[in-house]
């Protein structure tokens, strides 16, 4: 099954190819997907900070300075992290689109997906926990710099970083939402609550290395672009 809709390739009338440079979209996932580990390392603590909160308002105690502070600054962290979380899909979605038109318009014949369908996969529900991953994994051997143009790169393998950067990604999704359950059923288990507490906080570490590999994801393919795009730039002159 294919969902090609769009079966003419990309091409560039720009005899520099500047128009399929997907550089800077890079550069600012790059820097989005720093600012998304560090607000995920700073929400590692507030995890704890919030259960002591609701241990100690459930024990009856009446707030005090100390939790009126940790109350400021659970809300501070957490609308940081939304901000730099929504920042990055937005470019992350930029970057896709663009690293799949420069895939194309260097070549890359016989792609299944088109750039608005490789964004679009990635907000479908259910499907969005397959797709994108074969999404990124086209564009990765569509840009492979040592295939020539045409469709000899379908007979690439698949990329092991594309892969583990994907099954970390689900995976951390999944440990954050059984921690949340876990802590949302634990109304009269202490136990229970820390244990959710402690795999959402695992669930944030697994997702900042799936941010790191991310990063290597990005930067792979737009080397590999770059690189198809110096070649035709040659060509041109």
């Amino acid at each position: 099954m294919t969902y090609q809709f769009d079966p003419v390739p990309y091409q560039s009338h720009d005899p520099h190819y500047t128009n399929l440079r997907p550089t800077f979209r890079a550069r600012m996932c790059r820097i989005t997907l720093l600012a998304v580990i560090a607000t995920d390392l700073l929400l590692i603590p507030m995890q704890f900070l919030a259960l002591w909160v609701t241990n100690t308002v459930k024990g009856g105690a009446r707030p005090g300075p100390e939790m009126l502070a940790a109350a400021f600054a659970l809300c501070g962290i957490g609308l940081l992290s939304m901000a730099a979380g929504i920042t990055c899909i937005v470019f992350i979605c930029m970057w896709v689109h663009r690293a799949n038109v420069a895939a194309r318009g260097t070549g890359g014949e016989g792609m299944e997906f088109t750039p608005g369908w490789a964004v679009g996969w990635f907000f479908i529900p259910f499907a969005n926990l397959v797709m994108p991953h074969r999404v990124m994994q086209e564009i990765w051997r569509a840009s492979n710099p040592q295939r020539p143009a045409g469709m000899e790169w379908r007979n690439d393998a698949n990329s092991g970083l594309v892969s583990s950067w994907w099954f970390t990604w689900i995976g951390s999704g999944f440990m954050s939402v059984t921690g949340s359950v876990m802590s949302k059923l634990a109304e009269d288990s202490p136990a229970l609550a820390q244990a959710g507490t402690v795999l959402q906080a695992a669930a944030l570490v697994v997702a900042c290395v799936a941010s790191v590999l991310l990063i290597k994801v990005i930067g792979t393919i737009t080397n590999n672009l770059e690189i198809r795009i110096q070649s035709l730039t040659l060509r041109a002159e």
